[in-house]
């Protein structure tokens, strides 16, 4: 008994063919159970047709029948060692052949176009469309063949279908076909459909597994892309700090030597005796110059570095900006020795009480104005103020030099000027406008410009306040 169970199972389930789940696997092992259903039913399909033919004196008939079934058979023995399409192209020959015998002997009576109908479903589930397609065209043809054989006496019709209705033979004979190509095309067609629904299914999966793998992989892209950019932020950043570092220094060496070297110099030549008063008064004057240039700038950095810590708080009081306003353009008057510029207060009122940090807005338009008046050779600045909706709306306009767009961002960061030759030709480490934009934010405000290059530039500033 375990002999015959194995050798069934091996002969139903092939391992050859079993263990390759894909399309042309399934169809392989398919293929194979056709000829194997066709070849085990074939011998008591002979034995019936044996008998319908000595009854009916058909031997033409019987011997046709077995020449066209042991292909199909050795097919089936030499399977494995037989390419996929020589044996589907034997076996769909032989219904060809088997189907045109059956139209010459009993017309379209027959199991003629039984067989062909399973020939165009053999050939589109084995082969594709296109072949199935084919296969119909060669059915039509060859039953317009046998219909203008028919019609032109070319072939008699003369056998007798009510004497073969009466034949058990031929009925036996008649539902081993049917069972054959029913069985062949159902199971195939289920079994290939079920194995087409398993594929897609799986690829469905795989494809969501790609889909998220994918998504997972564009994350990853973008989050190194975001870290390299990061990277070229700050690798830009630093490389832009070392420059300013360096050039801070260099301007620093600059600054504090040439006020050094006055208050040095002049100082050694104060100590002379044969000094006229004149020249001692002149040279007097440089080195107390020089002194306030290298206090100015001792106090610029200690400021920018005490701002930067964002630790100190706006001291709001009381105060007239109006006075404020007045203090600083006298200042400013006094320092002015260039008869070609002109400053201007405009907006002049009696009085104008609010509450703020007056010594912040003093420092703010202090490095403002000191700034209109370095780069402006000629002409005027001029600053005001106004006040709507409880903000402080300063301005300071000036005809200088002016500054070009791509550079406006720039010149608010430290130890920054808007180019190498603007530090080279009118000096400076570049802090008034940081400090003074430090001091704007502290006190919650904005500062911003208006500027074309050579026609001068206009600072906003913008101070929330509080009235009296």
């Amino acid at each position: 008994m375990k002999v015959l169970k194995s050798f069934i199972i091996h002969i139903f389930w092939p391992k050859q063919i079993i263990k390759d789940s894909s399309i042309v696997g399934i169809k392989n092992l398919q293929l194979y159970r056709v000829l194997l259903t066709i070849s085990v039913l074939a011998v008591p399909l002979m034995i019936v047709n044996s008998i319908f033919a000595i009854e009916h004196g058909l031997i033409k008939f019987l011997l046709w029948h077995l020449a066209l079934i042991t292909p199909i058979i050795l097919c089936f023995i030499f399977y494995f060692r037989l390419n996929y399409n020589i044996k589907l192209i034997v076996l769909l020959v032989c219904l060809y052949s088997i189907a045109s015998y059956n139209i010459y002997l009993a017309s379209i009576y027959g199991a003629g176009l039984i067989i062909l109908l399973s020939i165009v479903s053999i050939s589109t589930l084995f082969f594709d469309l296109n072949r199935g397609l084919r296969s119909i065209l060669i059915s039509i043809i060859i039953l317009f063949a046998f219909k203008i054989l028919f019609v032109n006496s070319i072939i008699v019709f003369d056998f007798d279908i009510y004497t073969a209705l009466l034949s058990k033979s031929s009925w036996v004979v008649a539902i081993i076909s049917f069972l054959i190509l029913a069985l062949t095309i159902t199971i195939n067609f289920g079994i290939i459909q079920k194995s087409l629904i398993k594929e897609i299914s799986e690829r469905k999966l795989k494809e969501a597994e790609l889909v998220e793998v994918n998504r997972k992989l564009q994350e990853e892209i973008l989050i190194k892309e975001g870290t390299y950019k990061e990277l070229v932020i700050a690798k830009e950043k630093a490389e832009e700090s070392n420059k300013l570092k360096e050039d801070f220094l260099h301007n620093m060496t600059h600054e504090v030597r040439t006020p050094l070297n006055g208050i040095i110099g002049f100082s050694k030549l104060l100590n002379k005796n044969n000094l006229s008063e004149e020249k001692r008064l002149e040279f007097s004057n440089i080195v107390l110059n020089s002194s306030f240039k290298l206090q100015k700038l001792i106090e610029d950095i200690l400021e920018i570095s005490v701002l930067e810590t964002k630790q100190i708080k706006a001291n709001n009081k009381e105060f007239d900006i109006n006075e404020l306003m007045i203090e600083l353009y006298e200042i400013f008057n006094l320092k002015n020795d260039n008869k070609s510029l002109k400053i201007v207060l405009s907006n002049k009122k009696e009085e104008c009480l609010i509450i703020s940090d007056q010594l912040k807005i003093h420092k703010i338009l202090s490095n403002i104005i000191e700034n209109a008046l370095k780069f402006t050779e000629n002409g005027l600045v001029e600053f005001g103020y106004k006040i709507e909706n409880k903000v402080l709306k300063i301005y300071v306009k000036d005809t200088g030099i002016g500054i070009s767009k791509e550079n406006q961002a720039k010149i608010f960061m430290r130890f920054t000027q808007e180019c190498e030759e603007t530090a080279l030709n009118y000096g400076g480490l570049g802090l008034g406008l940081c400090i003074a934009k430090e001091n704007t934010s502290l006190l919650k405000g904005t500062i911003y410009l208006n500027s074309e290059k050579g026609k001068g530039t206009t600072f906003f500033i913008d101070i929330p306040i509080k009235l009296i």
